[in-house]
């Protein structure tokens, strides 16, 4: 599993502080314009409009702490799904047994050999699930 980088940065100030002393600048530089020009000729008229879209766009990103509560808040969503995933399982399994049971080829098609390797296993469960669709509807039309 490859690890994403972590984000370093060059300086320690907070994104909080940083963002309103951009706002602050944003405010303050229009007042100001004709001399951050005279100082510097690349600081344009349109200088302080470049910079509150900047900060708009800074504001339309979602913030560390609200993306860990929508990961929680989808992470119990999986874990429900996997958990209504094991009852119907197991709802359906008791009538194999009663329908199949001499029959371990056919039980082991409904995947009594391999659950106990996905049922906390999100991604394996969703491709067990499909193959448990499709022999479920191969024995129901037969």
């Amino acid at each position: 599993m490859k690890l994403m980088p972590k984000n370093e940065r060059s300086y320690n100030i907070t994104d909080a502080d940083l963002l309103q002393h951009g706002e602050t600048v944003a405010v303050v530089i229009v007042e100001d314009i004709e001399d951050f020009t005279r100082f510097d000729t690349t600081i344009q008229e349109e200088y302080p409009t470049t910079i509150q879209k900047a900060i708009g766009a800074v504001k339309a990103i979602k913030t560390d702490m609200l993306v860990i509560d929508e990961m929680a808040e989808r992470t119990t969503a999986v874990n429900k799904a996997l958990t209504d995933c094991n009852r119907a399982y197991r709802t359906i399994k008791y009538f194999v047994e009663k329908a199949f049971p001499d029959n371990r080829a056919i039980q082991n098609q409904f995947g009594f050999n391999d659950i106990a390797k996905y049922r906390a296993d999100a991604t394996g469960m969703i491709v067990f699930m499909g193959d448990f669709i499709t022999i479920v509807s191969k024995y129901l039309m037969s």
